[in-house]
């Protein structure tokens, strides 16, 4: 709920101060230089695609058809043995990933 809100900001802001004051690692606020662009097209088609079959599988896992029960009625999911903490930390690493 909220505290969770916090404290991804808390840790945004942390990660943000880090990167600014990281020297010659990161070159402070100008970022890091001298990446190749290496991105095309097909790239990005072939990881949309990847993507898309890694979400529907996880969907139609057993975890992911808890998490979706937990999104439709966490009372009702837990009743039944349900474990919600740890279905609310995988749907969260999921979405960050």
């Amino acid at each position: 709920g909220d505290y969770l809100a916090i404290a991804t900001l808390g840790v945004s802001e942390i990660i943000r101060i880090l990167i600014i004051n990281g020297g010659d690692l990161t070159n402070g606020a100008a970022g890091i230089l001298g990446i190749p662009a290496f991105t095309n097209w097909q790239m990005v088609y072939f990881f949309v695609v990847i993507t898309t079959i890694l979400t529907i599988n996880f969907l139609r896992s057993p975890i992911g058809r808890a998490t979706l029960s937990v999104r439709e009625d966490e009372i009702a999911a837990e009743s039944v043995g349900v474990n919600t903490t740890k279905i609310k930390v995988i749907a969260f690493v999921f979405g960050a990933i």
